[in-house]
C-alpha cells in the first residue's frame, strides 16, 4: 500500500501549485491560516495592544441599497484609540482602485456610522441568527450594546413576530479613527502594508508544524520585483 504523504505538507504543496491556476483564489483558502497570528502580528506592526476580537467579513453598506461590500478583518485597539481594517492580498495584481476607494470612504464615514449602517442592513435581512453572531462579536469589542431581550427572542428559535427595532441595539463606539492595513506579498508606495517577509519572520518564531510550513511558503511567495506573475495568470 502506498505511503500517504503528510496531509499538512500536501495541503501547502497544493496551495503552492494551484495558486497559478486561472480561477484559483489563494487568499480565500489561505486566510484562515493567518488568523491565529493576526492579533499579535498587527499589534507588533502598529505598536498598540489589540483586543482579542477579530471580526471577519465586516459589511460596509452600499449607499443605494442594503447590499454590502466586505472588509476582510476588523480589529480594535485595546485602549479604544483606533479601529483597524485589515485586507489580505496574496496576489500583487488583486489590489483594486474601487476597493481602495470604498475603504477610504469608510474611513471618512467613521465606525459609528458604519455600525448604524449595519443595523439598517439587519433590519432588511432574514438572516437574523448570523447577524446576531456578528453583533455579539462587536459587543465584545465594546462597539455596541445588545438589549437583554434580544438573545432569548432568537434562541433556540426565533420568536414569532420578533424584529430588530431601535431599542434592540445601541451603538456605543466612541468614533476612534479607522486605519486600513494591507497584508500583501510586497510593499507598495503610499500603502500601510505588512508584507509576506514580515509575516514569515513573525510566524517563523513558532515551532509548530503549521507555523513552520506557513512561514516557509510565505517566504517563497514573496516575489522579487518583476520575476513572478500574479496568481491566476498564465505562467
Amino acid at each position: 500500500m502506498p505511503v500517504m504523504p503528510d496531509p499538512l505538507q500536501q495541503l501547502f504543496s497544493n496551495l503552492d501549485k494551484w495558486r497559478h491556476l486561472p480561477n484559483y483564489q489563494l487568499e480565500r483558502r489561505l486566510d484562515i491560516f493567518f488568523t491565529p497570528y493576526l492579533v499579535d502580528l498587527l499589534t507588533a506592526h502598529v505598536g498598540t495592544p489589540l483586543l482579542p476580537v477579530i471580526v471577519p467579513e465586516m459589511p460596509l453598506k452600499r449607499a443605494d441599497s442594503s447590499k454590502s461590500r466586505k472588509v476582510d478583518y476588523v480589529l480594535f485597539a485595546a485602549d479604544g484609540s483606533a479601529v483597524y481594517f485589515v485586507e489580505l492580498k496574496t496576489d500583487r495584481g488583486s489590489r483594486r482602485d474601487v476597493q481602495d476607494q470604498y475603504l477610504a470612504d469608510a474611513v471618512v464615514r467613521g465606525f459609528p456610522q458604519i455600525l448604524r449602517d449595519l443595523l439598517q442592513i439587519l433590519s432588511d435581512t432574514n438572516s437574523h441568527h448570523k447577524y446576531f453572531h456578528l453583533l455579539t462579536l462587536l459587543e465584545r469589542a465594546n462597539q455596541l450594546k445588545i438589549a437583554e431581550h434580544v438573545a432569548p427572542a432568537l434562541y433556540p428559535v426565533r420568536r414569532r413576530g420578533f424584529c430588530f427595532s431601535d431599542g434592540c441595539v445601541e451603538v456605543v463606539a466612541a468614533g476612534a479613527p479607522i486605519r486600513v492595513v494591507y497584508i500583501q506579498p510586497a510593499k507598495t508606495d503610499g500603502c500601510d502594508c505588512i508584507d509576506f517577509t514580515e509575516v514569515a519572520h513573525f510566524v517563523g518564531r513558532h515551532a509548530d508544524p503549521v507555523s513552520r510550513l506557513l512561514a516557509t511558503h510565505l517566504a517563497r511567495w514573496q516575489p522579487a520585483a518583476g520575476t513572478m506573475p500574479p496568481e491566476g495568470r498564465d505562467v
